[in-house]
């Protein structure tokens, strides 16, 4: 069963990359199985109204019962707590679908990793981006007869350099906790 609802859902996941549908999908579509897909992905609940625009316009009805079966069971995956560390981590949007905490507490924490992670990655690049402008002035200075604004320049890079690993070493210390007992 369980493998069953997963490749119902990947088939839906292949007929809606996006919420628009066309006459076809609307005339063929297993609402439970996208209702499903949008549970398991977080979608908001008004998704189906965008299924029912699309598929008045062919004049087909959008069977919400079948759709929201399918939601309400992707929803109890989607609303995991470890999903939500997943989906944070991931640096991906939450539309407030989740009525547990422990998700949100999760997904919080995973985000706020994710924009470590990104700032890393940032700091990462400018440095890289250092060692090049050094080397480059280095070369320059080997050749060149006015040094003194070269040598500042460097200065200036070398004191950005010294910042950013600072930086990046603290984002990269795990948090540390104090926890009192009496």
């Amino acid at each position: 069963m369980k493998y069953q609802n997963i490749l119902l859902a990947l088939s839906a996941l292949m007929l809606t990359q996006c919420s628009s549908l066309d006459l076809n999908q609307c005339q063929n579509s297993d609402w439970f199985s996208l209702g499903l897909q949008d549970g398991n992905n977080g979608a908001h609940a008004s998704r189906v109204n965008d299924y029912a625009e699309d598929c008045a316009e062919f004049g087909i009805r959008v069977d919400h019962g079948e759709w929201r079966d399918g939601y309400l069971q992707g929803l109890q995956n989607y609303c995991q707590p470890e999903n939500g560390y997943r989906v944070g981590l991931a640096g991906e949007g939450y539309a407030g679908v989740c009525s547990s905490n422990a998700f949100v507490e999760q997904y919080n924490a995973g985000y706020r990793q994710y924009q470590l992670n990104k700032r890393a990655d940032e700091i990462r690049s400018r440095l890289r981006q250092i060692d090049y402008q050094i080397r480059d002035l280095d070369q320059k200075l080997v050749s060149m007869t006015d040094k003194a604004s070269t040598l500042e320049k460097k200065k200036q890079l070398l004191n950005e350099k010294d910042k950013l690993v600072n930086e990046l070493r603290y984002l990269q210390v795990p948090d540390v906790q104090f926890r009192w007992q009496f």
